[in-house]
């Protein structure tokens, strides 16, 4: 009797160890899936200190170039390059945390117009719900829209597809996505735009090794990746290391290194895509001729 009473609590205790792991293993996952907005939120709280510009724009070469004025708060059109803020480089301020720049930002800009150069400082008015809303809803909306794929997936699929990896591929493109909202309120101060930065250049080369790492497991794994560390780990490591030392390359000594990571951060999509595209057709015709 005893030892079937020890066996009965035993095999009891397992379950809930169990029930316990998995109910982890959903908070990990529930929480894991919040960082694209939780990050959009911390970006929303950053430009709501400074205010709205009334421009948004993207990063150019050696500048940062507008791309759309809604609201005449300065005097800038779109097409013009801001080429100084606060009297930096754009390659200090990408750089902001290695230059170590130190002075308060004080919001003036360079920008280059049909050859002549004009500097300003610039104007902001207190951040709307309605100005933040219609900027951004394309980006949340494309970044909740990416999670819930990736949950569906993970949640539905079987447990031996990688399902974790779709997942995490999903979540790191939409952090990558509502990253672009720090794009859309005018110049922030150095440092916001160097983290933006920052985590734009870590979100591309994180979320296409995933995809990367998905496609050799999905639908089955290759034989060439099962247990082979070495080639994981530089499905992960080449895209920094062609993107970084493309950069000094290019850069040849110049203080011009962030510049042209800007560039290079994207040289590993073409291979990656040409990949997909060739592990498709390989499954595909596995497939239809087995």
């Amino acid at each position: 009797m005893r030892s079937s009473e020890l066996s009965l609590r035993k095999r009891s205790g397992t379950a809930t160890d169990h029930e316990q792991k998995q109910f982890l293993v959903k908070l990990a996952v529930f929480a894991f899936a919040l960082l694209p907005f939780l990050w959009a939120g911390f970006i929303t709280f950053q430009i709501h200190k400074r205010g709205d510009a009334g421009f948004s724009y993207e990063l150019g070469w050696k500048s940062l170039k507008i791309m759309r004025v809604y609201e005449s708060l300065n005097p800038v059109c779109e097409g013009d390059d801001i080429k100084l803020v606060d009297h930096h480089t754009i390659n200090e301020v990408l750089g902001f945390y290695i230059s170590r720049l130190k002075e308060p930002y004080e919001g003036v800009v360079t920008i280059g117009r049909e050859g002549k150069q004009l500097s300003f400082r610039l104007s902001y008015r207190s951040l709307s719900w309605g100005a933040y809303l219609k900027a951004c809803w394309p980006f949340i909306l494309l970044a909740f829209l990416l999670t819930v794929i990736g949950l569906i997936a993970y949640v539905r699929s079987s447990p031996d597809q990688p399902s974790g990896l779709f997942l995490a591929c999903y979540v790191i493109f939409a952090i990558n996505i509502t990253n672009e909202i720090g794009f859309n309120f005018g110049i922030q101060p150095p440092y916001l735009i160097s983290l933006i930065f920052i985590v734009a250049t870590l979100s591309n080369w994180l979320g296409f090794s995933l995809w990367t790492h998905f496609i050799v497991r999905f639908p089955t794994e290759q034989q060439l990746f099962e247990d082979n560390s070495l080639v994981l780990s530089a499905i992960y490591l080449l895209p920094p290391a062609v993107s970084i030392l493309g950069a000094f390359y290019l850069a040849r000594g110049e203080a011009d290194f962030f510049i042209w990571l800007q560039r290079t951060r994207f040289w590993h999509i073409p291979p990656i895509i040409g990949f997909t595209a060739y592990r498709n057709w390989t499954t595909f015709t596995r497939t239809k001729h087995p």
